[in-house]
């Protein structure tokens, strides 16, 4: 037995709903949709809306980003670092940078300079290498090869809160 909707003033908010089901319907009284199959398909659709805005909202982090930006120099001189990355790496989340030829870096996660989530960071910087003509026997052609800049670096638990934004890093050149 089903049980057809009642079209009085405290169920005005179902009248919308057969429209749903059945966009030529003129009324709830000639959709030919139960009270039942209303309420289910309304139910289901909380839920989806609920579930869909729980997923939006971890994974933007709930805007909980932080701009990071800073400059990596040598510690000899302090000129600037110009090539290579670095990454700001904490479990399953990796923030990473592209050095610019003024040493300075803006930390990204899913896009570029899009922020980092608050927490606490392994530090790295990687691909510091650059091209060198080496000298050959015999007076044939230099030969190009790739050469590290730095030592390997990495600083543990840098903690990214958002009072401090800015994190400047000294690297050792080898010598």
């Amino acid at each position: 037995m089903s049980r057809k909707l009642d079209v009085s003033q405290e169920n005005c908010f179902y009248l919308c709903v057969p429209l749903w089901f059945n966009p030529t319907a003129k009324n709830a009284e000639n959709s030919g949709i139960d009270v039942y199959s209303q309420e289910k398909f309304m139910r289901s659709k909380s839920l989806f809306c609920l579930l869909l805005t729980v997923l939006v909202l971890a994974a933007i982090g709930c805007g909980d980003k932080v701009a990071v930006r800073g400059k990596v120099t040598f510690s000899d001189d302090h000129s600037p670092l110009t090539v290579g990355q670095i990454r700001f790496q904490s479990g399953t989340v990796q923030a990473r940078g592209t050095l610019k030829s003024d040493g300075t870096y803006v930390l990204g996660t899913v896009k570029e300079k899009d922020g980092v989530p608050k927490g606490t960071y392994n530090v790295t910087i990687v691909d510091a290498m650059e091209l060198v003509a080496k000298e050959t026997k015999g007076g044939a052609p230099a030969i190009p090869v790739i050469t590290p800049l730095i030592d390997p670096f990495e600083k543990k638990d840098v903690v990214v809160d958002g009072k401090q934004k800015t994190f400047d890093f000294e690297v050792e050149r080898i010598k």
